[in-house]
């Protein structure tokens, strides 16, 4: 994706169709915001080159002030390859719906959010896909009840973001989150 978003800036046809394939990809990935900016700068001439470079300025302005706070752990310093690294810390690492990844079992805590309780596996579940308390409270308000495999629990679907929540029936806790 980072390919075609720098072949995106080039002006012309070169550039419009690379950011038409760019759109596609993030439409697939569900980035649905990334897919529009990606068209407004297909049609629009020039935009991809502004764009890319405010970005660009943006990325980097970050990294200097994640380093200079030493904020974010697990980002290479400006020492590169060899520069001191830390593990990173569950909040840092985040999933998304389309490009999920693997977050180790037990990273994170049990714990409350939005006034829900939840396990810590639900949350490693959350973080891994990249969703967030708000996407659970409405699949659990406005998804499809049913009862869920484990007696004791409540499972709720919701088609249109894609997501399940596994909630204890009793205390409404939530076990697990897909």
């Amino acid at each position: 994706m980072a390919v075609v978003g720098i072949v995106g800036m080039i002006p012309g046809p070169i550039g419009m169709a690379a950011n038409l394939v760019g759109a596609g990809i993030a439409i697939y990935q569900g980035n649905y915001v990334v897919a529009g900016i990606m068209v407004g700068a297909a049609i629009i001439p020039g935009l991809g080159g502004i764009l890319g470079k405010v970005v660009g300025r943006g990325a980097a302005r970050a990294a200097e002030v994640a380093e200079e706070i030493g904020a974010v752990e697990g980002v290479a310093t400006k020492g590169g390859a060899g520069a001191a690294r830390a593990e990173a810390t569950a909040a840092e690492v985040v999933g998304r719906r389309g490009t999920p990844i693997e977050i180790q079992p037990g990273r994170n805590a049990p714990g409350n959010a939005g006034g829900r309780d939840y396990t810590g596996h639900a949350f490693d579940r959350m973080q891994g896909r990249g969703q967030t308390p708000s996407v659970v409270e409405n699949t659990i308000q406005t998804g499809k009840t049913t009862s869920g495999s484990t007696p004791g629990t409540t499972m709720y679907s919701d088609p249109v973001n894609g997501t399940t929540v596994i909630t204890d029936t009793a205390t409404g806790r939530v076990i697990t989150v897909w």
